[in-house]
């Protein structure tokens, strides 16, 4: 049985360098309070790369690992409870970030300093809110659940992840 858990460290690896490229998107378009095509376009590619293998991701985690967890060692009181709730607060905000960027690319061609820090406000939250669940589920997969789930939970992982891909 391969380790379900290192598909979503994997994915974890693969969603913070563009994590990282949003930011720094941010931080160039804040810096000259002006967004220029360039970092448009990354403002635009990230919200696809979230809407897709983000929100993915967090299905695949609802869906194969969180009941398998709940199952061994419940709901509430523990971190199953922190990661739904978090996967709920990350969706919401992508939708706020949305909306921003929408509202930006409508303005872009004229003065946006309004809009672009809009954009900021959902795009940092976004970053710092993802890069910490993310932490915490590395930890929290790395050690406390691997050990409640245990080898059976581990097998129900894995055959959730194949049944729903």
């Amino acid at each position: 049985m391969a380790d379900p858990l290192a598909a979503f460290f994997q994915d974890h690896e693969t969603i913070r360098p563009r994590l990282r490229a949003f930011e720094k998107a941010l931080d160039a378009a804040m810096n000259r309070e002006r967004a220029e095509a360039a970092e448009r376009t990354v403002f635009r590619e990230t919200l696809v790369f979230v809407r897709t293998a983000v929100f993915e991701h967090l299905r695949r985690e609802d869906r194969a690992l969180l009941p398998t967890l709940e199952a061994k060692i419940g709901r509430f009181g523990t971190l199953v409870n922190v990661i739904a709730y978090d996967h709920d607060e990350i969706r919401r905000e992508v939708g706020k970030l949305g909306e921003a960027i929408a509202a930006l690319e409508a303005k872009a061609d004229d003065p946006h300093r309004a809009e672009l820090r809009e954009v900021n406000r959902h795009g940092i939250f976004l970053v710092q809110y993802l890069g910490l669940h993310m932490a915490k589920e590395d930890a929290f997969l790395g050690g406390e659940a691997r050990i409640a789930l245990g080898e059976d939970g581990l097998r129900d992982v894995a055959r959730r992840l194949e049944e729903r891909g």
